[in-house]
């Protein structure tokens, strides 16, 4: 029988080893799911719940027995703060290196950044060729890839600040496909223009990715051969830089020997291997500041840190806004034409 002095200490005890199996679940789930360096971290918090769990239960087996074990529960509840604390003090310090700048560092344009960012941000990349998405991918992943390439590159039927809102990266050069004169639009049908964009970002950037979404579009204005020639072509040229292409390729959107077509020059790939495979170009420590906080900017960007100077937020809501009512008339239009 449950000695009635000890029975709040019962009680608590019961309560606290629930929220520890509960964590310990979850912790589970995320350990067998998440690609490396996102198990390390479910690894140290199921570190922490077991400890916290074992502590449980020694308050447990002190509220039945007369025998007192509380040194038991000093040990494993301090084993478990200290594993919990070491995880977030690790986080903290990959934040604080992400937001640090040097003093006396100054921002310097564009124009001027570009040739030195040539010299000392060319990377090899750890995986190169053409390869096919079925899934949309994850923000965490465009983070990825920014980190370990020379420069990315989207080609997309979203404009631009529908991607950026939508997975929180800016692109280092971003093409809209579509026939609305606004700045970053080009002509769906003129894939030769956009191929020569391509050509020239790598030419000037190195080792970069290139990412396609929106290819049924394309084929609205352009017959399947030519864009499937184009894609290849692109194919080639990425091969040759030693740079990676990858097309978000939808299962429905052609038909099946369309998709054999592409399939057979874009291996398909999932987002899990594919993070898996870039992450060995990345340091521990960015790696897994990348798997704490990959939704998130990884570091202010001299460009975007003087345009966010520059303007108030007053002033860069008002001109979001004349942007997005002057391109929604030109969208409405050819939308209607088509």
């Amino acid at each position: 029988m449950v000695n009635p002095i000890n029975f709040n200490g019962f009680i608590a005890g019961w309560l606290l080893l629930l929220g520890a199996l509960i964590g310990i679940y979850r912790a589970l789930y995320y350990y067998k799911r998440v690609p490396e360096p996102g198990k390390s971290l479910a690894k140290r918090t199921l570190i922490s719940l077991l400890f916290f769990g074992l502590g449980s239960v020694s308050a447990i087996i002190d509220s039945l027995t007369p025998r007192p074990l509380w040194f038991l529960m000093v040990i494993f509840y301090t084993l478990s703060y200290a594993a919990i604390l070491s995880t977030i003090f690790l986080s903290l310090r990959a934040v604080a290196t992400s937001i640090e700048k040097p003093e006396g560092v100054k921002e310097r344009s564009t124009a001027q950044k570009t040739p030195e960012r040539n010299e000392t941000r060319e990377k090899e990349l750890p995986l190169h060729g053409g390869y096919s998405l079925r899934k949309e991918p994850s923000a965490q992943l465009f983070h990825i890839l920014k980190e370990v390439s020379s420069g990315l590159i989207v080609v997309s039927r979203k404009s631009r600040e529908e991607w950026v809102e939508k997975f929180g990266v800016q692109p280092d050069e971003f093409l809209w496909l579509s026939r609305a004169d606004v700045e970053n639009s080009i002509d769906p049908s003129k894939l030769h223009v956009i191929q020569g964009k391509i050509l020239q970002f790598m030419e000037q950037r190195g080792p970069v990715v290139v990412y396609f979404d929106g290819l049924e579009y394309l084929t609205l204005y352009n017959d399947f051969p030519a864009v499937a020639k184009f894609l290849f072509a692109v194919k080639d040229m990425v091969m040759i830089k030693n740079s990676l292409m990858l097309i978000h390729l939808p299962e429905g959107i052609f038909d099946k020997k369309q998709e054999i077509i592409l399939l057979r020059e874009f291996e398909e790939i999932n987002e899990e291997e594919l993070i898996k495979k870039l992450s060995q170009a990345l340091s521990p420590e960015r790696a897994e500041e990348i798997a704490l906080f990959g939704v998130l900017p990884p570091a202010t960007k001299s460009g975007d840190a003087k345009d966010a100077s520059d303007k108030s937020p007053e002033e860069g809501g008002r001109a979001t806004k004349e942007e997005a009512q002057e391109a929604e008339p030109l969208r409405r239009e050819e939308k209607a034409k088509e």
